[in-house]
C-alpha cells in the first residue's frame, strides 16, 4: 500500500526526462517497500491487539486509488477500489475517516473543479453503500447491544482524557511520540524517549 501510494504521488511530479523519471518511480517504489516491510512498529503491533499500521495501509490505499481515479473519472475499478478500501478502515477502526476525511474532500474538490460532477457523485455515492454493506451489522450490532454503533461507553472512558488541559494535551502527545519511536537498539529507544 505504501509503496504503490508512493508511486501515485510520484507520477503528480511535474515530468522532466521519461527514462529518469521511470528509475525514479521504480526507486521509490523499492525504497517505500523497504521501509514498510521494516517498520518497527509492524512489528510491534503484529503481536498486540493494535490496529494503526492495518489503518494506515486502508487509508494509503484511499488516497491511492483515489488519485487514480481522479485522473481515470471513468474507472469503475478505481472508484470500487478507492471506496473498498475506505469502508474496510472505517470497519477496522471508526477513526479511520477522520485522517482520510479531509483528503476524500480535496479529492471530490478536485473532480468538482474539473468538471467530473457525476464521478464525485457516483464516488460519494458507491463509498456510503460499501460503508453500509461492509460497516452497518457491526455498528448496528452495537447500537442494539451497547447503545452506540462504535461501540460501549467504557471504552471511551478508558481512551479519552476526562478534562482537557495544555497540559494534558501535551502529555498525551508525548506518550503517543514515545510509542513511534521505538527502534531495534535499546539505546536509540531510550534516548527518544528521553529527549
Amino acid at each position: 500500500a505504501a509503496a504503490y501510494t508512493g508511486s501515485e504521488l510520484l507520477d503528480l511530479t511535474p515530468k522532466k526526462k521519461p527514462p529518469a523519471d521511470s528509475a525514479a518511480s521504480n526507486l521509490c517504489f523499492a525504497m517505500v517497500f523497504l521501509m514498510a516491510m521494516t517498520l518497527p512498529e509492524a512489528a510491534n503491533e503484529a503481536v498486540t491487539p493494535q490496529n494503526d499500521v492495518v489503518v494506515s495501509m486502508c487509508a494509503m490505499l484511499t488516497v491511492a486509488l483515489g488519485l487514480t481515479f481522479i485522473r481515470n473519472p471513468r474507472s469503475w475499478t478505481f472508484l470500487i477500489a478507492s471506496a473498498a478500501a475506505l469502508a474496510m478502515g472505517i470497519g477496522v477502526k471508526s477513526t479511520m475517516f477522520l485522517y482520510t476525511g479531509p483528503l476524500i474532500l480535496l479529492g471530490l474538490g478536485a473532480l468538482a473543479w474539473n468538471r467530473a460532477w457525476s464521478a464525485a457523485l457516483r464516488w460519494a455515492v458507491v463509498a456510503a453503500a460499501l460503508a453500509l454493506i461492509l460497516d452497518g451489522p457491526w455498528m448496528a450490532r452495537n447500537e442494539k447491544l451497547f447503545g452506540n454503533p462504535l461501540g460501549p461507553a467504557s471504552l471511551y472512558k478508558v481512551e479519552k482524557i476526562a478534562h482537557n488541559s495544555p497540559v494534558k494535551v501535551a502529555i498525551n502527545v508525548l506518550r503517543n511520540l514515545s510509542l513511534y519511536t521505538r527502534s531495534p537498539s535499546e539505546t536509540a529507544t531510550t534516548l527518544a524517549n528521553f529527549s
